[in-house]
């Protein structure tokens, strides 16, 4: 899930940015979060802006860490070795190691039927969880040509070219009709759209990064106000009701404006922080492996589902977030441990050590 290590241009460990890390992590969490805690919860709907943060984290860490210049082959190279193949090896050995263990206990696999909507990243006829990696395999193929743009133009001509491409994604959303074949109407709907509206949101990142501390207050007032507007207009009746959850796939502005609200507070709010010592250590830790504890906390979930009634003090929402938080992150550290040692065993091969380093490592 990073879309770069969030570091300065000249890479100094020392100059890497903290509140890129921090803002990474609480997304992570907020994620996690969101698989453990039951929907009809008010923090719920809340903790909405997960993904919309993740996404806006990955446009500032791109900005700072990216050349001038991207030669997009090399750069493609790189997205597929640090997002599909280490997903897609993980999901096939994960499928096989679950096929196995049914079959050995003779029951029945727990995904016929899953197998294609899971290696096509949807969030329909899968196992879940894995389409927010379709999200950032999208804005990775368009990040190069917004990157080209964000360096050629003013902030507030960018901010306006993002405004302008938001706005046509929703006069496009409510006037196309449902297209045919189905299969059409399908790709349009979870690649065309969502890889529109979370390109802009990626721009909101990049755009954050040339924003000072008064130009990101001056913003999130602005979006504080489209989002209460979306409120306000989508209330049924004389009841107001918090629904971003409900306009997510694919993303609509009620559901855009809050991420886009709370990730630019929170960028303000943690555009100073300093870290220091084994907070630092951490933060960075977890920060760094973002996608292997994302893909591990598939397994942690999954197999608390299984065995649910030999565990069920994990029926507790909070239990269950904390220990997935903690089981899943020193997985990590076990994979990162064991992979580093391969890709030791590996300096006289120096393509093989890199392939290894490039994608389970990152």
């Amino acid at each position: 899930m990073n879309e770069t290590a969030p570091s300065t241009p000249r890479g100094d460990h020392r100059d890497r940015d903290d509140s890129i890390d921090v803002l990474r992590v609480i997304g992570l969490l907020l994620i996690m979060l969101a698989h453990t805690i039951p929907s009809s919860w008010l923090l719920f709907q809340l903790r909405t802006f997960d993904v919309p943060l993740m996404v806006i984290v990955s446009g500032m860490a791109f900005c700072v860490s990216s050349p001038p210049a991207l030669r997009l082959g090399s750069y493609y190279w790189k997205r597929i070795l640090r997002l599909v193949l280490p997903t897609y090896v993980f999901l096939t050995l994960f499928f096989l190691i679950t096929a196995l263990c049914f079959c050995l206990s003779d029951q029945a696999s727990p995904f016929k039927g899953r197998l294609v909507g899971t290696f096509t990243l949807r969030n329909v006829n899968s196992i879940g969880y894995v389409w927010i990696i379709r999200v950032f395999l999208l804005v990775a193929l368009t990040a190069p040509f917004l990157h080209a743009l964000w360096r050629r133009v003013h902030p507030a001509l960018f901010g306006a070219i993002l405004v302008v491409a938001y706005i046509f994604y929703e006069i496009v959303f409510q006037r196309v009709p449902r297209l045919e074949p189905s299969w059409l109407n399908t790709f349009v709907t979870i690649y065309v759209y969502f890889a529109i509206s979370y390109t802009v949101v990626f721009g909101v990142g990049m755009l954050l990064i040339r924003l000072g501390v008064y130009p990101r207050l001056a913003l999130a007032v602005v979006l504080g106000i489209a989002f209460a507007v979306c409120v306000y207009v989508m209330s049924r009746g004389d009841t107001i009701q918090l629904r971003m959850q409900s306009f997510k796939y694919p993303p609509r502005i009620y559901y855009v404006s809050w991420g886009l609200f709370m990730s630019t507070v929170l960028s303000l709010v943690f555009m100073k922080v300093r870290l220091g010592g084994t907070v630092r250590s951490v933060v960075q830790f977890l920060s760094s492996v973002s996608l292997w504890i994302y893909l591990w906390h598939i397994v942690v979930l999954s197999v608390m589902s299984w065995h649910i009634d030999v565990v069920p003090f994990l029926r507790n929402p909070w239990l269950k977030f904390v220990t997935v938080v903690v089981v899943s992150s020193l997985l990590a550290y076990g994979h990162r441990a064991l992979f580093k040692m391969i890709a030791g065993r590996l300096s006289r091969y120096p393509t093989a050590k890199k392939l290894v380093s490039q994608t389970f490592l990152k």
